[in-house]
């Protein structure tokens, strides 16, 4: 017999749908991507908490994201693969928002001639490494790309509960000052909140453990 197919994950709380849909924008598949599941569940998740799901036509999704800010980010030098990662959504659909805009598309593999700001790339970095965004969805933790000063980008910091920073910060290898910008939280209360758990702190060495393995595996040499 073949195996079961496995439940889909519980969905996640209206606020949250409301402000991926409707603030950020995110297309369906990409809010089902975000909790392991397919386009149709967070569809349903959408109409469950009476949100009007946008029509499944290609120029719908083409709105998703903000042309103006695409072209800018392009113009700038920004690759196809940094525009995705710093706007939460793939290559495919930043390459053919970019075409439709009628932006002329360099080759693929040209390289940046100047680079974004060194704690965007981070930013994009944390959020592109698939164990970091598996520990996020586990503990609902709301994802925030976009650039910004750490109020602006939540301007309700995330609760440091025992789990999360077991999962970021021993498990993961995460600085306190790399889980700030994940929370919100200033890089001292995590570290404050890391004693009281009794988690034992690393002591400063330079790199944490994730970035030195990110290195590793072939992540920016000259990176975040």
């Amino acid at each position: 017999m073949p195996p079961p197919h496995p439940d889909p994950p519980p969905a996640p709380p209206a606020t949250e749908l409301r402000q991926l849909y409707l603030d950020e924008r995110l297309p369906t598949a990409a809010i089902g991507a975000r909790y392991g599941t397919d386009p149709k569940t967070a569809r349903r998740w959408l109409r469950a908490v009476a949100i009007e799901v946008r029509p499944r036509t290609g120029r719908e999704h083409r709105r998703a994201l903000d042309v103006a800010e695409l072209r800018e980010l392009y113009q700038r030098q920004w690759t196809a693969v940094e525009i995705a990662a710093h706007l939460d959504t793939t290559i495919r659909l930043v390459l053919r928002t970019l075409h439709d805009a009628g932006v002329p598309v360099r080759r693929g593999g040209t390289r940046p001639r100047r680079r974004p700001p060194k704690e965007t790339r981070l930013v994009a970095a944390l959020y592109a490494d698939p164990e970091v965004a598996a520990v996020l969805r586990r503990h609902r933790v709301p994802r925030r790309p976009r650039p910004g000063d750490i109020a602006s980008r939540f301007p309700s910091p995330v609760p440091l509960t025992a789990q999360l920073l077991a999962a970021l910060y021993a498990e993961t290898g995460l600085s306190a000052r790399q889980i700030e910008l994940l929370t919100g939280q200033p890089h001292e209360q995590i570290l404050d909140a890391l004693h009281r758990a009794g988690i034992p702190v690393r002591r400063p060495t330079g790199s944490s453990p994730w970035l030195t393995r990110l290195r590793e595996h072939g992540g920016p040499s000259r990176g975040p």
